[in-house]
């Protein structure tokens, strides 16, 4: 459930937090242009990243995601231009409750 189109970083979750264990040494991108093109349907974001630096973004339609077109975390020098970006989707096979119960699944086993 936490698919992106563009993943600007090893993992989608930094070390100790989100659902699960992802790695204990996550790597950010540097450095990167992402332009001229079309990014749709998509269960989570069209682009996302965690402290990523020198990153631009041009000439962008994001379309048809579930939660957020772009989502970057704790970036530094980053540049958007001529982005155009929605509509979401109404389409949702699998919603967060879904990643929230498989979490507890262990959990509930043990004691059923």
């Amino acid at each position: 459930p936490f698919f992106s189109i563009i993943e600007l970083s090893s993992q989608s979750f930094l070390p100790q937090q989100g659902p699960g264990f992802f790695g204990s040494d996550p790597k950010f991108a540097t450095n990167v242009v992402i332009k001229n093109g079309i990014l749709g349907l998509t269960s989570h974001h069209g682009i996302h990243g965690n402290y990523n630096k020198h990153i631009k973004l041009e000439n962008l339609k994001i379309k048809h995601f579930q939660t957020h077109g772009i989502q970057l975390n704790g970036y530094n020098d980053v540049i958007m231009d001529n982005l155009d970006i929605g509509p979401s989707t109404n389409i949702a096979y699998l919603n967060g409750n879904y990643g929230q119960l498989r979490e507890l699944l262990p959990t509930l086993r043990k004691i059923a």
